[in-house]
């Protein structure tokens, strides 16, 4: 896990959580005492090989919030692929290389840099 909770910038290598072996699997930005922006490589390989997209899937966690409540919310791409077959919006919520997401509230970007078949770079930004 690469975390982020002070301002600065951070450049992380995620590898795809379907994969074993060492390296980064979150990128962690913590925006308050309960909250933060998370982060991870969703790559279409393995127990995910019917996965509907692939790229870095960007997520808000409030662990005040109680299960049911939200603690857990996927941040929405506006320029996220279409869904077909099976899938629905939320599967296609991965962010592509060019991407970023900002919270100006909370000050800080994800930005994605890089992809490759087992691994996403993502650059963490907080101000």
């Amino acid at each position: 896990m690469s975390c982020l909770d002070t301002a600065n910038t951070y450049a992380t290598t995620l590898t795809g959580l379907e994969y074993g072996g060492n390296g980064h699997r979150l990128a962690v930005i913590r925006t308050g005492a309960t909250t933060a922006y998370v982060a991870e490589s969703r790559k279409v390989a393995y127990n995910d090989s019917n996965a509907c997209a692939t790229g870095v899937l960007i997520y808000e966690v409030d662990t005040s919030a109680t299960t049911g409540n939200g603690p857990i919310q996927v941040v929405t791409n506006p320029n996220a692929a279409a869904p077909t077959g099976n899938c629905t919006a939320l599967d296609m919520q991965t962010w592509q290389p060019g991407q970023w997401f900002q919270d100006d509230t909370a000050r800080i970007r994800i930005h994605v840099n890089a992809s490759d078949a087992s691994t996403d770079t993502v650059w963490t930004y907080k101000w």
